[in-house]
């Protein structure tokens, strides 16, 4: 009985072990990055070359679901467009001034502004607009309802969506697809 008492008795001991406290220390410089006003269209593709972040022909981007739209499409992201074009020809030049400049913002449930920045829309000048946007799914890929260059609703299909960087969408104009490159600001 003794020794069982005694085994127990060794069991149940615990050592405490003691280590250093350490101290975290805050960043010993801030950077807070510069707002691009302006920012420059990135460069086309060379021609006959595919955009890399494009998914392969035929199927969807895993970058575009619904679950993944709220990484990409929510208040903190400010976007701009920054290219228009189709699969033969540029369009940038031909984009209206007073939608180059816009700064479009996809707020939570729904809820979304656009504030012009410099060129007015002539038919409805405006330094804020609100405006309602929508995603879904179909048998297409997910769709985006947002607005054209005169600010009417339109439906666009993503193709791809990148978090804090871009998104690209197409909606069929006169039987072609034109495309909007979304960045963000």
């Amino acid at each position: 009985m003794l020794y069982a008492c005694v085994l127990i008795f060794l069991t149940s001991c615990q050592k405490e072990i003691f280590l250093p406290e350490t101290v975290k220390e805050g960043p010993k410089e801030i950077k807070i990055p510069d707002l691009q006003l302006n920012p420059k269209p990135e460069p086309e593709p060379a021609p006959g070359q595919p955009d890399p972040l494009d998914p392969p022909p035929g199927e969807v981007s895993e970058s575009v679901y619904l679950s993944n739209l709220v990484e990409v499409l929510n208040e903190e992201s400010h976007y701009r467009i920054s290219r228009v074009f189709t699969d033969k020809m540029n369009l940038w030049l031909k984009t209206p001034e007073w939608s180059k400049d816009d700064v479009h913002t996809f707020g939570f449930m729904g809820s979304g502004k656009i504030e012009s920045k410099g060129a007015a829309f002539p038919d409805n000048p405006f330094t804020v607009l609100e405006q309602n946007w929508t995603a879904y799914a179909d048998a297409d890929g997910v769709k985006l309802t947002w607005v054209d260059a005169k600010y009417n609703p339109v439906t666009y299909t993503l193709v791809y969506a990148v978090p804090g960087k871009c998104f690209k969408a197409f909606r069929t104009i006169s039987g072609e697809k034109t495309y909007f490159m979304f960045e963000i600001i």
